[in-house]
């Protein structure tokens, strides 16, 4: 065991945009709760908000991480591993804003549960069109953390792997977004909503059903 004054930083990994209690964070989680028992000060370095890498260029992919983001947090903090960084890619803000909202807000506070974030997130950032958005959010997120279908692919990034965005989540996600389009009418909103059609595009293009 290190003594109290020895603070160790341990790089997170395993899948972001599952819980760590997921199948695919088995490996990290573990590794998580034999540091916490040698070294009484952890600090984290995180990937999470990197979207992107040399393995994939393009910053359109959606990737739905708040929940994970929320239980992660709340564990690192219950073993005293909260403190720490996160590397990031702005270039992906406007295609993922919830993300880069969730992460600080969870890690500054997480006496927070990820619906509450998603809803201030969404009412804030969507206004009008908030509905549909967080339900197009929704219809991403639920499904793959109730099958554990991993967004990690080679690398820091995220990509449409098999089984992450079936032909029933395409369905719903472009229900979703026509209704949310039909809803903005602030510019500011109509920019917003457009960025989201512009990755859903992408993804029905490039999705691995």
């Amino acid at each position: 065991n290190y003594l109290p004054n020895v603070q160790m930083e341990v790089c997170l990994y395993g899948s972001p945009n599952l819980p760590i209690t997921s199948p695919a964070n088995t490996g990290m989680k573990l590794a998580f709760d034999t540091w916490s028992q040698r070294c009484s000060r952890l600090a984290t370095y995180d990937y999470s908000l990197l979207h992107i890498d040399y393995w994939q260029g393009d910053p359109r992919l959606p990737v739905p991480m708040v929940a994970a983001f929320v239980e992660k947090a709340q564990y690192l903090a219950g073993i005293g591993a909260l403190n720490g960084g996160c590397q990031a890619t702005d270039v992906s803000i406007q295609y993922n804003p919830w993300n880069f909202y969730a992460y600080p807000r969870i890690r500054w506070n997480t006496n927070q549960t990820s619906d509450q974030i998603l809803q201030e997130f969404f009412t804030g950032y969507y206004q009008e069109a908030a509905a549909p958005m967080l339900a197009y959010y929704k219809a991403m997120e639920d499904h793959q953390v109730s099958n554990n279908a991993n967004m990690h692919f080679i690398g820091y990034c995220y990509w449409a792997n098999p089984g992450t965005f079936p032909l029933f989540v395409l369905n719903a996600m472009q229900t979703n977004l026509q209704t949310a389009q039909s809803l903005a009418t602030n510019w500011y909103v109509i920019n917003r909503v457009n960025d989201a059609t512009n990755c859903f595009d992408w993804l029905d293009r490039k999705s691995v059903v």
